[in-house]
């Protein structure tokens, strides 16, 4: 596999293990992996056929992108906390009903609406890439041409039939839906209720559309890096956790 990875000189803080969105490599999680390596190691794989990372057979699902995370995490990153965007929250999600002892807490960036009909997902996800950079865009377009037609409806498959909704209660971390204030794709009454359905679940926006990771890093790594350093100074006994709501910025 191709791994992107930084080290970290405080060996204490938990890692990040970062997981790109349907059918696209780690390039465009760079900006947020930047900022998260600030303070902590980040790991950030390409999955099977993506990116750097050559498929062999069959195009995989996102149970094998969940078994191949686990052998990532097993073999030295977790337990970690760990951060998916867009179709990438169905596999993070199976990952930690799959290894719940390595995952310390699940946050979910812009997970899909996927109750829509096929079409409708399709006109959203047009109507989002509309309102992103082109370069971004053009990146995400070579790599779908690069995949191919079979693992791109593979994939698209995946991402209609998975349920987040039946899953999430089964996770047994806390859960941080964050979306986007301007995201065609994912609701703030359905992300809500994604949050709501988690044992220990919240939710939060920030401002930008569906490809925060990529346009809003800032933003977005100061929502999670609120949400993850109070699990780890209660993990490390170093004090009383914050709430949500005063270390990340909320958006009414």
């Amino acid at each position: 596999m191709a791994v992107r990875y930084t080290d970290s000189p405080d060996r204490s803080r938990t890692p990040v293990l970062l997981v790109h969105g349907m059918v696209a490599s780690t390039r465009y999680l760079a900006p947020t992996m930047a900022r998260l390596a600030r303070d902590r190691a980040v790991v950030a794989p390409d999955l099977p056929g993506v990116g750097n990372t050559p498929r062999s057979g069959p195009p995989a699902s996102m149970y094998d992108d969940a078994e191949v995370l686990g052998g990532v995490l097993a073999a030295g990153a977790g337990p970690a906390f760990v951060v998916a965007h867009s179709g990438g929250c169905h596999s993070a999600t199976e990952l930690a009903l799959r290894n719940p002892d390595l995952i310390r807490y699940l946050v979910l960036v812009s997970p899909p609406q996927n109750r829509r009909a096929p079409s409708a997902i399709i006109a959203r996800w047009t109507w989002a890439m509309a309102h992103e950079p082109p370069s971004l865009v053009r990146d995400l377009l070579r790599e779908g041409l690069r995949c191919g037609p079979r693992m791109v409806w593979a994939a698209f498959r995946d991402l209609c039939t998975y349920r987040l909704e039946a899953a999430l209660p089964q996770v047994r971390c806390p859960v941080l839906v964050v979306r986007g204030t301007k995201d065609p794709l994912l609701s703030r009454t359905w992300a809500a209720h994604l949050a709501g359905l988690a044992r220990d679940g919240r939710h939060v926006e920030v401002r930008g559309g569906h490809s925060l990771p990529y346009t809003a890093p800032e933003h977005l790594v100061e929502t999670v890096s609120g949400a993850v350093s109070d699990l780890d100074r209660t993990l490390h006994g170093r004090g009383t956790a914050r709430s949500l709501e005063q270390s990340s910025p909320n958006v009414p």
